[in-house]
């Protein structure tokens, strides 16, 4: 009986757990995935800033566009996008933004350290959000958490880089500003993905994407900027997954 059991067991295809891939795809960025994303800027509320998202080759695209520092007071009294407490206008300007909804797709990231992008940057500063469902509260306003950690800029553009971003940088974020109380992102509860150019400056902008994955690090464990990301994690609440 012990036999067949154990014959049974030893032909099944059971997942191996203990050796989970060091990398996995989530976002591409051909021509035939670009459809997915919204891309908004400051110009929908009284601004000047341009924003879009162009095929550049089969396997990557650019978010790209000008931003402006520009405000039109008048459009932007007429903005639907108001501070509910006091009725003002939108007051901000000089961004331009993409975001895709991922909820759909149902990532199970916990087993992962960071994300990682493949980028041609440019010299302009950006930032990446991660929107999960939220525990904050559940009305229109607060039902999901904005988490934000901004990219930083390479000594070189015009390159293509690897840049791998662990969970713990993620930072709690409300109307663009990071909260004293700080937890770990809902990383199997993703609701949507996004870019933003948002540096204070104005003028042309324009980065090359190929794709964004997550990746586990603990196969590099040995470089001490390894085990700086992988402590990082574990005091901002992702657990030892070393």
């Amino acid at each position: 009986m012990w036999s067949r059991v154990r014959s049974s067991l030893k032909s099944a295809a059971l997942p191996e757990f203990w050796d989970l891939p060091p990398y996995q795809r989530l976002l591409g960025f051909g021509a035939g995935s670009l459809q997915r994303w919204d891309v908004h800027s400051d110009r929908e509320h009284g601004g000047f800033s341009d924003g879009a998202l162009e095929a550049v080759s089969e396997e990557s695209a650019a978010f790209c566009g000008s931003t402006s520092l520009v405000i039109d007071d008048a459009r932007a009294e007429a903005s639907t996008h108001v501070a509910p407490e006091d009725g003002r206008g939108a007051t901000k300007t000089g961004w331009c933004a993409m975001r895709t909804a991922v909820s759909r797709e149902r990532w199970e990231l916990e087993d992962f350290h960071a994300l990682r992008l493949r980028l041609r940057p440019d010299g302009r500063r950006y930032a990446l959000n991660l929107q999960s469902e939220g525990i904050l509260g559940d009305d229109i306003d607060r039902g999901a958490d904005l988490f934000q950690v901004h990219l930083p800029v390479p000594p070189t553009t015009g390159e293509w880089l690897e840049l791998d971003l662990p969970f713990g940088l993620f930072q709690l974020t409300w109307r663009g500003y990071v909260q004293s109380a700080q937890y770990a992102v809902n990383r199997n509860r993703l609701t949507h993905v996004g870019l933003i150019v948002a540096d204070g400056d104005e003028g042309p902008f324009s980065l090359e994407i190929g794709e964004i994955g997550a990746v586990r690090l603990d196969q590099f464990s040995s470089d001490p900027r390894v085990r700086s990301a992988l402590e990082l994690n574990e005091r901002m609440g992702y657990g030892d997954t070393r």
